[in-house]
């Protein structure tokens, strides 16, 4: 998939509403939407997994990005190292897609509608407790000599 295919699939799910638990195509939570995204890649972790749980799966197959310019597929994690609450995917450096707004509470279509709770486009720094962003190594379109594979 090319870079620009992948923008394209992720386009496609703006809107969708925020369902805790849920992992695509009709609705997502905040890791959903990460492995529905990650797994169009075809670098997807090998199970379900929390904000955290993926944090802790890809800090092993991935480059810390710190003052580096973050592209397309870089990942941001929210919380602290010991508690990652949070996570979405960057679109370019100032932006990222998330699925936002809802919690575990969060169960049907008409209580996401109520709390506006979606998948949409966000600043990088809409939330205060962005942790850290990690840069897969196998994103197609980014080749780097340190590769892993998970």
């Amino acid at each position: 998939m090319t870079k620009e295919e992948f923008l394209i699939e992720l386009m496609q799910v703006i809107g969708k509403p925020y369902i805790f638990g849920g992992s695509g195509p009709q609705f997502f939570d905040c890791s959903g939407l990460v492995q529905f995204a990650l797994f169009k890649l075809k670098i997807g972790p090998p199970y379900d997994m929390t904000a955290h749980g993926l944090y802790n799966y890809y800090r092993n197959y991935s480059y810390e990005l710190l003052l580096d310019k973050r592209d397309l597929g870089d990942l941001c994690f929210y919380g602290e190292a010991n508690k990652i609450t949070h996570c979405a995917i960057c679109l370019n450096d100032d932006f990222i897609i998330e699925a936002r707004g809802g919690d575990e509470t969060t169960n049907s279509i008409e209580e996401a509608k109520k709390r506006g709770a979606q998948v949409s486009v966000s600043p990088l720094n809409s939330r205060k407790d962005l942790f850290t962003i990690l840069r897969p190594n196998n994103l197609p379109w980014l080749i780097y000599s340190h590769q892993a594979t998970p």
